[in-house]
């Protein structure tokens, strides 16, 4: 059967090589990894675009054409779609999910988790990620320390990142481990350009894309504002993780 919404991305390195060698040889490796990322990631956005639609009745009956008889031509949508996701939604996460200890170890440990769990409203954003999960086959979800606070007493950030603009690159190994995430953002710039009816230079709004890229150590900004993929210094990532995670179903 084909789905839809998840062409996984691979690459032809292992981390360890991502991640050997010099400052310059890393930031040449995740580039030469986004810029031959970017076709399947604009299909895989294609897709959710129509998934995402389809859920809330842009369903594909609406484009039919009637042949015969075309002063009959009546249209309407049976959502099961949105039926479908709900109820296994509301099976999966009727309660909110929490985390037990086995083997009654780490009791207090695990009660401080789900204590954490809550400041950070995990059930909600569970109930939005399973909904991008039965929706388009895919959801992505970011964690990373932070510091605590008087307002915030957990230790640890939770955010659900948009699954239209986000992706996660595999290694092409036997061992497919995850070498990088990146999120896409559109961004404008103003630039002079000389009207060709005036010959006077004007302002001209441009737009371009820039992906936050992560690996499991560092953070790097790539952009095509210059209209070719440019990329700047890393920034590291104390933890040493993969502060993106993505879950999928197919």
């Amino acid at each position: 059967m084909k789905t839809m919404g998840r062409q996984v991305i691979y690459a032809n390195y292992t981390e360890e090589q991502l991640l050997k060698g010099t400052s310059e040889e890393q930031k040449a490796k995740v580039l030469d990894i986004i810029s031959n990322s970017i076709d399947i990631h604009e299909q895989n956005k294609t897709e959710i675009k129509y998934l995402q639609a389809y859920l809330y009745g842009d369903q594909d009956i609406k484009n039919k054409v009637k042949l015969t008889r075309t002063e009959i031509n009546n249209k309407g949508v049976e959502n099961w779609a949105w039926a479908f996701m709900d109820w296994k939604k509301a099976f999966l996460l009727g309660k909110p999910i929490q985390y037990a200890p086995l083997d009654n170890v780490a009791n207090q440990e695990i009660s401080l988790l789900n204590k954490f769990i809550t400041y950070e409203d995990k059930d909600q954003k569970d109930q939005e990620l399973y909904e991008d999960l039965y929706t388009v086959g895919r959801a992505f979800r970011y964690i990373s320390a932070t510091p605590v606070t008087e307002d915030d007493e957990s230790p640890f950030e939770l955010l659900n990142f948009d699954v239209e603009h986000t992706e996660v690159v595999y290694s092409s190994g036997a061992k497919h481990e995850q070498l990088l995430s990146f999120v896409e953002t559109c961004k404008k710039h103003i630039v002079q350009e000389v009207n060709p009816e005036t010959g006077k230079k004007e302002p001209v709004t441009k737009y371009y894309n820039e992906y936050t890229v992560y690996t499991r150590n560092k953070q790097y900004i790539v952009d095509d504002k210059d209209g070719s993929l440019k990329i700047s210094e890393g920034k590291p990532i104390i933890n040493n993780i993969h502060l993106i995670t993505e879950y999928y179903l197919n």
